[in-house]
């Protein structure tokens, strides 16, 4: 099933996140990297990183996110539809926001294809595609998980 538009989130609050490394593997990892309110124009970064199973939702929403890098690099639907995003980084400037996008496609054990989207001043879709994500991530950091249990490495 393919998300519409209508299903899509957007966060409670703004994460101020930079950046967003996912490892799909065996053993789940997400590391996030935010900004925090700066103090004294200092502005200080909060790296989080998580080992707990995201709830399906999470993955929904990479999946929505991945299909907009595979329409914007021309990528084969059919070779690319098992593509999984594995890092994100954000940059907001006064012209917009800046998104980096890698995604990765397994052949095999060893075989590996990453594609990279790099996109300035995106796109109101990009956007509501990227606020889906937030406001999932703003679930999964509240303990909102497959399982429900928080774990911190």
């Amino acid at each position: 099933m393919q998300a519409t538009e209508t299903q899509l989130r957007k966060p409670k609050s703004s994460l101020f996140i930079q950046s967003i490394k996912i490892d799909h593997g065996d053993d789940f990892k997400l590391s996030i990297v935010q900004d925090l309110p700066p103090e004294d124009k200092e502005t200080k970064k909060l790296t989080s990183k998580y080992t707990d199973e995201p709830k399906k939702s999470f993955f929904q929403a990479l999946k929505i996110l991945h299909q907009t890098v595979m329409a914007r690099c021309g990528l084969d639907d059919e070779l690319w539809v098992n593509g999984k995003i594995t890092s994100i980084t954000i940059k907001e400037t006064e012209e917009g926001i800046n998104i980096t996008i890698v995604s990765c496609l397994e052949f095999g054990e060893e075989t590996q294809c990453f594609i990279k989207l790099v996109e300035e001043n995106i796109s109101y879709e990009l956007k509501e595609r990227l606020a889906n994500l937030e406001a999932e991530i703003e679930d999964y950091i509240k303990g909102d998980r497959a399982y429900n249990q928080q774990s911190l490495f």
